[in-house]
């Protein structure tokens, strides 16, 4: 990629109709032209949203610049082939090659640029609200931001770099501040780097500026544990432009938990638990990835496993399998209608790649024609997410529970744009095979991250009709199997376990790590136990409230509430006409309330659990007569 003050043609075609084309036996998918073209002339980034849907950068810019973005809506079926288009918001400046990312609150984030034609849009950062459809404008701390250089961590935090110092940044969503963190190695400026988060929430680059053409090449990582950039093992080829340029191409975390690298002529191979590069294959002869303007060209691991990408010279599109470590030449199988626009627009450096929740993958040629692309291969079993649970958690919004939410890589990358879908979108169809989508919002950044439990955050769109549904969450194309739900889904029931001992008179109450409440009632003999709201009573059928035991006499009253620590929940017990000889209840952290009315008790032991001044715990007596009163932890 050129410099922030090099100059790009920008070519615009008028294109007629859509056309879909069976691949020949030697391509795995089938390539099909978008039947609404986007509403500008020229495209660019591509950035899919938690809802489904598609956010698209105009690029119509002298340099490729654009502050205007449009959204892509795919049809009731899911598909995006019809899919409508959308005017968003436009940003507060117009910027090209910038790097970006989806947060986990939902919203998306624009760093710096490359390209503007405003003095404020090198260093500024952008927050888009979907839900709101407006733009934030934050400042950065340096005066220039990388093309495409950020990582989301686990810790929901964006590591960044600047374009022009070795410095590296946390921005914290939660507050949109940034926090100067460790520094690269050897001076290394960040610019026209592919930052790849590993398994183990480290950062990976190669250094494509300080890397020689003669190798080895250079690369390191980031700690995010140490806030320390570290030394990898050298890289045994060059991976930069034969042409001298510092352009790279695209990288991907490939099933194996390696890495791919590819660069001009050469490519590289990862492996993060040796810490070490090994040469991967070379390109076909005649074949390099990068133009001679220095642009990298995107890529993207697609959900059958085969690794895509575009190459300069001649223009075409490579493929790389992991299984034989092979790259081939896949341009025979392209439409003839794709080829030629891709050869009549030449290097432009707008192309990109998004992966959608169907499967498919969407490449945009830059000139407002998007094609997508069906792999007909299904992505392996041990790929694909899983979902264990589905609870209530407020209004209309659900957690769901599960593994493998945020997929084996990021996604789509090139060294002028991050495009990664690692992150889980919630789809759901009804009987007819409408399909909806749900935005997903909280969960925890990461790759490959195996049979470890996850959640997310989903809130069902307006006008969202309840009913039954087959659920499944998407990360990265890879759907899990379909679960069935059927919404709304009620409130998670909370258990307390009730034992009366008929020998030694004693009723013990057990409560859960949740709130509870619990009311004692005495009505003649008969002691009753009921539960009030989202509490039921051992293992009860959820709509048996009260279980009863007949007694003679007073009782013992022993209730454990001390299940809970974070997060802190509040117990409600409440006793009434009750005749007992002794009654010990022990709560935990949270505000818990214990209400005696009309009740006799020889002693009383009640122990809040936590401070006074940190839990504001309470207990009320009416006409409740107790001999001796042990109170400690409420006021």
């Amino acid at each position: 990629m050129l410099r922030a003050s090099s100059c790009r043609l920008a070519i615009i075609f008028t294109i007629v109709s859509g056309l879909c084309v069976s691949p020949n036996p030697a391509d795995a998918g089938t390539w099909t032209q978008l039947t609404n073209a986007y509403p500008t002339g020229q495209s660019g980034l591509m950035l899919l949203l938690t809802d489904g849907s598609v956010m698209v950068q105009g690029c119509d810019g002298p340099g490729g610049q654009s502050a205007f973005w449009a959204k892509l809506t795919p049809d009731a079926s899911g598909s995006y082939i019809n899919g409508t288009w959308t005017r968003l918001a436009s940003m507060g400046v117009d910027r090209a090659y910038f790097a970006s990312a989806v947060l986990p609150n939902g919203k998306v984030i624009v760093l710096g640029c490359e390209i503007t034609s405003s003095s404020t849009g090198y260093n500024t950062v952008e927050i888009y609200d979907p839900t709101l459809d407006t733009w934030t404008t934050i400042p950065y701390p340096e005066l220039n931001i990388s093309s495409g250089t950020c990582a989301l961590l686990p810790s929901g935090k964006l590591l960044c770099g600047s374009a022009t110092t070795s410095n590296t940044y946390y921005f914290d969503p939660s507050n949109n501040q940034f926090t100067k963190t460790g520094s690269k190695l050897r001076n290394d400026d960040n610019e026209e780097e592919t930052w790849s988060l590993l398994p183990n929430g480290n950062v990976l680059t190669y250094e494509s500026v300080n890397s020689p053409q003669v190798p080895p090449g250079l690369a390191q990582y980031f700690n995010p544990s140490t806030g320390v950039w570290a030394d990898t093992g050298s890289v045994p080829v060059s991976l930069g432009n034969t042409n001298g340029g510092i352009g790279l191409g695209p990288v991907t975390m490939l099933p194996t938990g390696k890495l791919i690298y590819i660069g001009d002529t050469n490519s590289g191979i990862y492996n993060p638990s040796t810490n070490t590069w090994a040469a991967g294959p070379i390109m076909p002869v005649g074949v390099t990835h990068i133009a001679q303007d220095r642009i990298g060209a995107p890529g993207t691991m697609l959900p059958d496993g085969q690794f895509m990408f575009v190459c300069a010279t001649p223009i075409g599109m490579m493929n790389y399998d992991y299984r034989t470590n092979a790259i081939t030449d896949i341009t025979s199988t392209l439409p003839p209608r794709l080829l030629s626009l891709m050869q009549s627009v030449g290097g432009t450096p707008y192309r990109r790649m998004v992966l959608l929740p169907n499967g498919h993958m969407l490449f945009n040629l830059g000139i407002g024609i998007i094609w997508d692309y069906a792999p007909s291969v299904a992505p392996q079993a041990a790929w694909k997410p899983t979902v264990s649970k589905i609870v209530k958690a407020t209004g209309s919004t659900y957690t769901l529970t599960g593994t493998q939410l945020t997929g084996l890589w990021q996604g789509p990358t090139c060294d002028d744009g991050a495009m990664a879908t690692n992150y889980p979108i919630v789809r759901l169809t009804d009987s007819t095979g409408k399909v909806s989508f749900a935005r997903t919002t909280n969960w925890t950044p990461g790759v490959a991250t195996g049979t470890t439990s996850a959640t997310v955050d989903f809130t069902l769109p307006t006008g969202f009709v309840n009913g039954s549904y087959q659920l499944a969450v998407v990360a990265n194309g890879i759907a899990s199997a379909n679960f069935p739900v059927t919404l709304p889904i009620p409130p998670t029931y909370n258990y307390v376990t009730s034992t009366y001992n008929s020998q030694t008179k004693t009723l013990t109450l057990a409560g859960d790590a949740t709130a509870n409440s619990i009311a004692i009632t005495l009505r003649g003999n008969v002691l009753a136990v009921e539960a009030a709201g989202s509490t039921r009573i051992g293992t009860l059928a959820s709509n048996v409230q009260q279980v009863s035991y007949t007694i003679s006499g007073d009782v013992i009253i022993v209730g454990n509430f001390n299940q809970s620590s974070t997060p802190a929940s509040s117990d409600t017990v409440t006793l009434v006409s009750v005749k007992s000889s002794s009654t010990t209840m022990t709560f935990g952290s949270g505000s818990d309330s214990v209400n005696l009315t009309y009740c006799t008790i020889g002693t009383l032991n009640l122990d809040g659990g936590t401070n006074p001044s940190q839990s504001p715990d309470t207990v009320t007596y009416v006409a409740t007569t107790i001999a001796t009163k042990h109170v400690t932890n409420v006021p």
